[in-house]
């Protein structure tokens, strides 16, 4: 069995790209994960670990929240350790998750907007409309899928994540969807919940990664050429394949819809 922690960026209207990341692993690992999480939070004193709030200053360059008064020094160290949890199980718990480039999914035509975002196909005639004006939901299904795939054959991938309550119904309508479409893998995919990152402290690791790579993913849209920094590339140590994580842009967008064939419109 896998446990899947999931958060989310760019969902919101004129993001320049949505991603959707985390990561996965067997649930002994991740109770390990969580204490050693904890642990920081309390030799800190920090309630919770928001990115947005730790990377926040004030009008006086001042750190807000419970990072109020820290010098850089003790923010770089706590940071430090946070990501060291993350490296020491790599080996067992694995980064995945998409990134959707917003314009080039608004390039595609309605009908492979449809598609990529659950429109069902039956004898060349969609039985589902899908979602084509949420390119997230490109970026959810490709995630939830990712780790399936990695599922053993008769085990389950379980999802828990820390969303917008806005899009909590649309996600589960879609993973509804995904378990009743004709994939191999859908009778990998499990439960699906959506615990706060104050409940389940594996989902604050998720926070960080999709902070990073938000970050990172904005600057690559305007610079192709782009590199990710040292401290994304700490958290995205572990991962199984290239596959796990990728940049649909169009011709990311071009590879996944290679070959299949769609009514006009």
């Amino acid at each position: 069995m896998f446990q899947a922690y999931f958060d989310e960026s760019g969902i919101q209207d004129g993001a320049s790209v949505c991603l959707v990341g985390g990561y996965f692993g067997g649930p002994g690992q991740w109770r390990k994960f969580g204490q050693e999480w904890q642990a920081i939070l309390d030799e800190y004193e920090v309630p919770e670990f928001h990115a947005k709030q730790f990377w926040a200053f004030n009008d006086y360059g001042q750190r807000v929240g419970p990072y109020k008064g820290w010098s850089a020094t003790k923010a770089e160290t706590f940071l430090g350790k946070l990501v060291g949890v993350i490296d020491s199980h790599k080996k067992k718990i694995h980064p995945i998750g998409a990134v959707l480039v917003v314009e080039a999914f608004n390039r595609l035509t309605y009908n492979q907007r449809r598609f990529l975002t659950g429109g069902a196909l039956r004898d060349g005639r969609f039985v589902t409309s899908g979602a084509p004006s949420k390119p997230y939901f490109l970026a959810f299904q490709s995630a939830c899928l990712g780790v399936a795939h990695h599922a053993p054959v008769g085990g389950k991938a379980h999802f828990a994540f820390d969303l917008n309550k806005n899009f909590k119904g649309y996600a589960l309508d879609l993973y509804s969807l995904l378990k009743e479409t004709d994939l191999k893998v859908k009778g990998r995919l499990g439960e699906i919940a959506f615990p706060t990152g104050q409940e389940v402290v594996q989902l604050q690791a998720a926070d960080l990664f999709c902070y990073l790579d938000y970050q990172f993913c904005k600057r690559k849209v305007q610079n192709k050429n782009e590199q990710p920094d040292p401290l994304l590339r700490s958290v995205l140590q572990g991962m199984l394949s290239e596959h796990d994580f990728p940049f649909l842009n169009d011709e990311g967008l071009a590879v996944v819809l290679e070959g299949v064939k769609l009514p006009p419109g």
